[in-house]
């Protein structure tokens, strides 16, 4: 009885480790993703505000600089 207690609380130990294990690599993966989104986003609107250019003979775009900065920080 003991002896299989044991060997029950040691794979459950097993398992725990493994899964937490995979808990932090997923983790760090969202993290790793979400940080390239964050320099995909800058990039994004780097190009955009580049190739929106024109706003500097027309003047500034509000339209789109409001919609560009809160999802770019949001």
């Amino acid at each position: 009885m003991g002896k299989r207690f044991r060997e029950y609380i040691k794979s459950k130990e097993m398992l725990f480790s493994i899964y937490a294990i995979s808990t932090a690599f997923v983790v760090l993966l969202l993290i790793y993703f979400v940080m390239n989104l964050d320099v995909i986003f800058q990039f994004v609107r780097t190009g955009i505000h580049n190739f929106f250019g024109l706003r500097h003979r027309f003047g500034s775009v509000p339209l789109l600089h409001g919609f560009l900065i809160p999802l770019s920080h949001g």
